[in-house]
């Protein structure tokens, strides 16, 4: 094992604020999910790939970002050059560290792979789990001399089989023991550690701690590596390394067995029949992997549009949304592309960067509706593929479903109707950038349903929808 890490917190006050001065000066970039992940593990001192922190061989990490921006002047561009100073910030763009750039690689486009040495000048504020969000380095300082630590990392309920086994081994080797809790598997952070607290209560011991690792798919990837994880653990304080599978994954399969088939029943109220292995002596635990596998008719979901000027999207949007209220209990929600253009995205162009944000804007709204059980049907045009694949992953990553509606109706079909006058308009150059035009549609090749409209009325085109929603179980039959 290496020596513990000490973090990567500037703490001298009078440094800290004069650091603070000069970061108005400096280019900045705004973080993503995995980003702040790894910088909050690494501030924490949860991170040492070289074997290693000391405070005179800081790490080097890299991160992908865009164009930059200062401070001052948030969409104002910024060249992130060797030897600049860069802040790091959260979305909200609070100051987080700084960033000494050493190493600059472009990639494609506007991005660029930023490298250099990373001094924290605050941590990550979280008001969600606040006695598990404690640094690597702090935890470790405080297991520093009580002795063997087993360690291990947790991403399910603790069966009270396996619970019997960490009792166990705590006893023969007189021990204390650490729960690193990681929600990289079927239940997000605040599920798991609900699901955690029985397995906590019942190994009664002041020697059991935990702690919660953050959220990313950058961190899934990394736990998969056992060098990786092992040397996490390490940098918490544990000499001794537990792997779920020196518990009991077998009796685990057979309570996920069992909870499918509660939620394959169509009764949702029907009451859990798990008592497995004495399972059902942790009913919180089993509530939690409920909800996680409840039926897709239970959870949020996304029907998203796409589709020319004049295809026919919006009318069979409009009939799909009628049609889900009448029907479904889960509160709907229509994203009409016009009407967003007017509340949402008002002040937007029709420039590519601002068609790629204001599908992003229906995306992120439709994901956070969807989060919370409601469904959200959304018809913009949507011409581009990355801003729809950006949508898809907002909602899947809020545990909701994303079924993709490409209303194919052909160009000429569209501009024959041409109910709005618009392609008359670019036909005769007085609009620019129309898609279909003289600007690019790019047909999906993820579509869950295609529909062309042109030998079909409305209300077709909308059953042709309805009948693949309740097919793959997110309706249930009328």
């Amino acid at each position: 094992m290496t020596t513990q890490p000490r973090g990567l917190l500037a703490t001298d006050p009078d440094l800290l604020e004069q650091l603070r001065l000069d970061s108005r000066d400096w280019p900045s970039v705004t973080l993503d999910t995995d980003q702040l992940s790894e910088l909050e593990l690494l501030l924490g001192g949860a991170l040492a790939p070289r074997g290693g922190y000391d405070r005179d061989h800081p790490l080097v990490i890299g991160h992908t970002v865009g164009a930059a921006t200062t401070s001052q002047e948030p969409d104002a561009s910024a060249a992130v050059e060797v030897g600049a100073r860069v802040g790091l910030r959260d979305l909200e763009g609070a100051l987080l560290a700084m960033l000494d750039v050493a190493v600059t690689r472009p990639i494609a486009g506007e991005l660029v792979r930023v490298e250099g040495a990373v001094t924290g000048l605050e941590p990550p504020i979280h008001h969600d789990l606040t006695p598990l969000r404690r640094p690597a380095a702090e935890v470790a300082g405080s297991l520093d001399g009580t002795g063997a630590v087993l360690g291990l990392i947790v991403d399910r309920p603790l069966h009270p089989a396996d619970v019997a086994v960490l009792a166990d081994r705590m006893a023969r080797a007189d021990a204390a023991l650490l729960l690193v809790e990681a929600a990289v598997g079927e239940l997000d952070r605040w599920a798991l550690a609900r699901s955690l607290r029985p397995a906590v209560t019942a190994l009664g011991s002041p020697r059991v701690h935990a702690v919660m690792l953050p959220e990313s798919d950058w961190l899934a990837t990394n736990l998969a590596s056992p060098d990786w994880s092992t040397q996490l653990l390490a940098n918490h304080g544990v000499t001794d390394v537990i792997g779920l599978d020196d518990l009991s994954p077998a009796t685990h399969d057979k309570v996920l067995a069992g909870l499918h088939q509660i939620v394959e029943r169509t009764d949702a109220n029907s009451p859990p029949v798990v008592a497995v292995g004495g399972a059902s002596g942790y009913p919180a635990a089993i509530a939690e992997l409920r909800v996680a596998h409840r039926p897709a008719h239970q959870r949020g979901l996304v029907v998203f549009f796409t589709g020319l000027s004049g295809s026919g999207k919006s009318t069979v949007a409009q009939i799909v949304t009628a049609r889900l209220r009448e029907a479904d209990p889960r509160r709907v929600t229509l994203l009409d592309g016009d009407v967003v253009r007017t509340n949402l995205s008002a002040g937007l162009g029709f420039s590519a960067a601002d068609r790629d944000r204001n599908i992003r804007r229906i995306g992120w709204v439709a994901a956070e509706v969807a989060a919370h059980g409601g469904s959200v049907v959304a018809c913009p045009i949507a011409p581009y593929d990355a801003a729809r694949r950006a949508s898809r992953a907002a909602a899947t990553d809020a545990g909701a479903g994303f079924i993709l509606v490409h209303v194919s109706t052909p160009l000429a079909v569209c501009e024959g109707r041409d109910r709005k006058g618009l392609y008359a308009k670019a036909r005769a150059g007085l609009i620019t950038g129309f898609t279909g035009i003289d600007d690019p549609y790019e047909p999906p090749t993820d579509a869950e349903v295609v529909v062309d409209t042109t030998g079909l009325t409305p209300d077709q085109a909308a059953s042709i929808v309805l009948r693949h929603l309740e097919s793959e179980g997110w309706t249930l039959p009328a």
